[in-house]
């Protein structure tokens, strides 16, 4: 009887060092017993509506896998943060990465961190070229650009002046979307395009409208690379009294641009797919990290939203 007791005291020390061990040598941010990965996310911002669309379908897509997802965007767009949010990722050890780039030019000495740590990247909307990306997944900016070109072509007769609020220099997303818009604008010898980098910011978009409005003649249209800037850009010229006179033309489909095209205070906006890029991104990642082999890129389909299909994106 003694024996058996010893033999059952000697198993369940045991069993508790293990767990004990176990716990112990846990790596932080490592996913619960039942889920095989951990992915963070990093996006451009968690204040813009259009990148909390693609964090919301991100995570939700990491749970429909039984993924852990961490959610680490800063609130501001700065390349610091991102480059912080890097660090903490690999700090946690975890599986995988989804970036949206702040800049495609200042994550690498980032990325050869990830890479040395084995951790694979996915990255959406700005590409970011470095052998730690298994896959890109993003809207083709320039055709979509394009969309947004045509539609002010036709608005103004294929004449007139145009405003490009771009985004920051040296983006490839915003280097893309002024490509397309003045690619079509470019063909028009009657039509005259005034660029000013706007730097995705929207209290500088109005400044610059504001200006422009002020120091230009029969200012004809406003792009804006981004619907934030054109929003802000809406509001200059409702300022002035020209709300009508002058086409006004976003990009991102966020619902405040939406709502103001429903109003008739702006003209158009080119919607992207934000849910299919987190849902896809996350998706990708895991299928990598399974061992399957996935496409390097992956284009999302753009559309043009103004008065005529505006009705299928607000509530009634």
């Amino acid at each position: 009887m003694k024996s058996t007791f010893l033999k059952v005291l000697t198993v369940c020390l045991i069993g508790s060092v293990m767990v004990a061990c176990g716990g112990k040598d846990k790596p932080e941010g490592s996913a619960d017993s039942d889920q095989k990965y951990t992915i963070a996310y990093i996006g451009y911002s968690s204040t813009n509506p259009f990148w909390n669309a693609l964090a919301s379908s991100a995570q939700e897509s990491a749970n429909s896998l039984n993924v852990k997802f961490l959610d680490l965007t800063a609130s501001s767009p700065e390349m610091a943060q991102q480059k912080m949010a890097i660090d903490n990722a690999i700090i946690k050890r975890v599986d995988g990465l989804v970036v949206g780039a702040v800049d495609s030019r200042g994550l690498g000495d980032s990325f050869d961190k990830a890479q040395k740590a084995g951790i694979p990247i996915v990255t959406v909307d700005t590409r970011v070229d470095h052998p730690a990306v298994v896959s890109h997944i993003a809207t083709d900016n320039i055709a979509a650009a394009r969309l947004a070109g045509e539609y002010i072509a036709n608005k103004l007769n294929n004449r007139g002046k145009v405003l490009v609020l771009g985004g920051s220099t040296g983006s490839q997303t915003a280097d893309d979307r002024q490509t397309g818009v003045e690619e079509i604008l470019g063909q028009y010898e009657d039509m005259e395009v005034i660029f000013r980098v706007a730097n995705w910011d929207a209290k500088q978009a109005n400044e610059i409208t504001n200006n422009i409005l002020s120091s230009q003649d029969n200012l004809g249209a406003v792009f804006a690379a981004c619907d934030p800037m054109i929003f802000t850009a809406m509001q200059a010229v409702k300022s002035k009294d020209k709300l009508g006179e002058v086409v006004l033309v976003g990009f991102d489909a966020i619902p405040a641009v939406l709502k103001a095209i429903d109003q008739n205070e702006i003209n158009a906006t080119v919607r992207q797919d934000p849910g299919r890029m987190g849902l896809e991104g996350v998706k990708l990642l895991v299928n990598h990290l399974n061992g399957e082999e996935v496409p390097a890129y992956i284009p999302i389909s753009a559309e043009l939203v103004n008065t005529t299909n505006i009705k299928q994106y607000v509530a009634n």
